[in-house]
């Protein structure tokens, strides 16, 4: 075999080994992405129902909610320190969630259900008092998305925590 021959060989050797290098590697950045996606749905599902356990916590947390929920100006000055820190905790979560689908990091089609969750909870006058007071803790783009599409959804719902 010529030298020329062997230099050739070796080129397509090693052609051969960049192609399979990269098919290799685009299998792991693919399985690495799917594993990403996987924890950014467990994190946000595990932050939301936290959110909910401790609505839950006893039932004089629920009914803190729920009167917040029928009439805000109800509450103590003790209960809407409760009420808003669960409902900040919630929200919290939620635009974690929608940002997390704005990258592409988590479906679509759970935040589909969570929109309708999030316009459920905003059919409630004491939830949109709570936003009326305190959106500016919210960033601008969240704040406009709750204040465009959420609200819409939520004018023809009729809410109640802990059911009807």
């Amino acid at each position: 075999m010529a030298l020329e021959q062997i230099y050739f060989l070796s080129q397509i050797i090693a052609a051969t080994a960049i192609v399979v290098s990269l098919v290799y590697l685009a299998t792991q950045v693919r399985q690495s992405t799917q594993a990403v996606r996987a924890s950014t749905v467990h994190d946000v599902e595990e932050s939301i129902r936290a959110g909910y356990s401790q609505a839950g916590r006893s039932a004089e947390v629920g009914a803190i909610l729920v009167k917040g929920a029928e009439d805000l100006s109800a509450l103590t000055r003790p209960e809407r320190v409760v009420y808003y820190g669960i409902w900040h905790n919630l929200l919290r979560s939620y635009e974690d969630a929608f940002f997390q689908t704005a990258s592409g990091a988590l479906d679509a089609r759970l935040w589909s259900a969570l929109e309708r969750q999030l316009a459920d909870l905003f059919s409630s006058s004491g939830i949109q008092g709570y936003w009326r007071d305190r959106r500016h803790w919210y960033t601008d783009v969240f704040k406009q998305y709750i204040d465009d599409k959420v609200t819409a959804l939520a004018v023809a719902r009729d809410f109640r925590p802990g059911g009807s």
